[in-house]
């Protein structure tokens, strides 16, 4: 949504402090008509290392993908699991289309997950 590295990292410490259990990750995707539409989008090593350092900060919680994580990472959206997400919200969002349940463990499992 614009914010810096230092203020995603301020973010983790922030949590981390009110000992948040369950910290969804949505990425953004920004769409036609909303106020962040022209918004530039993460790359994917932008929102791997982002992953990473909240794993580091916060190794105990649940973070969990949520909505934007398809399009933002494409192909690599399953290297999220291997920079620390360790749950998914699975099929449709607030503003855009998910994976149905059978398709993502189907996916998950693919990639050598074992899903619980």
């Amino acid at each position: 949504m614009g914010e810096t590295p230092e203020q995603r990292v301020e973010m983790a410490f922030e949590l981390k402090e009110l000992d948040v259990d369950c910290i969804p990750i949505n990425i953004l995707n920004p769409i036609p008509g909303t106020r962040l539409e022209n918004q530039r989008p993460l790359d994917t090593d932008e929102i791997l290392r982002t992953i990473a350092v909240f794993r580091l900060i916060l190794p105990d919680k649940m973070l969990k993908f949520a909505g934007g994580r398809e399009k933002a990472l494409g192909s690599d959206e399953y290297s999220g699991y291997a920079a620390g997400i360790n749950s998914t919200l699975v099929g449709n969002y607030l503003t855009t289309s998910g994976k149905p349940f059978n398709q993502e463990i189907h996916n998950l499992e693919a990639a050598g997950f074992v899903v619980k």
